[in-house]
């Protein structure tokens, strides 16, 4: 699968959810993260772009679940462009995939078409030559994503440590 298969794949996955505004946004993360007044949502200043994602990846470890979907296929696209360059969009992304997960749990959440597709992106990740994420991607593969994984009913591993 390529690239641009993946990101459409993604995409498709979360339709609805991007489709429908965030309660949280991740500029509103941000604001709660540096322990400032939060943002309402604005829907010129909040328009995703690789601009806004830059500035505010940190935010979505403050995403309700709703919002986590709303966020979740854009950011993945913009990691999977970026690859080969180590991106704290990046780095955020495929942390907010890591278990143990949070309460009320967000990985939950998923339906089984987005657990295939981000099971895919994660995979992407790990396992294509030059990934500036690899190492993180195989812990959140590890963790949660592979069939046998850490915090799933078995333990078999899907990368070497």
């Amino acid at each position: 699968m390529t690239a641009s298969d993946l990101i459409h794949k993604i995409r498709a996955a979360f339709s609805e959810d991007i489709a429908k505004p965030p309660s949280i946004t991740l500029r509103t993360g941000d604001a709660l993260d540096d322990h400032a007044v939060p943002h309402a949502f604005d829907p010129i200043i909040d328009a995703v772009t690789d601009g806004y994602l830059e500035t505010y990846p940190w935010g979505i470890a403050h995403l309700d679940a709703d919002s986590w979907r709303h966020y979740l296929p854009q950011l993945a696209d913009y990691a999977i462009r970026h690859f080969s360059r180590g991106t704290l969009v990046g780095e955020a992304t495929v942390s907010s995939l890591c278990a143990p997960d949070r309460d009320p749990s967000r990985l939950a959440t998923l339906t089984e078409w987005q657990e295939e597709a981000i099971t895919q992106f994660l995979e992407f990740l790990a396992f294509t030559d030059g990934s500036a994420h690899q190492e993180e991607a195989c812990r959140a593969i590890d963790e949660w994503w592979s069939p046998d994984a850490m915090y799933r009913p078995s333990s078999t591993r899907a990368c070497d440590e």
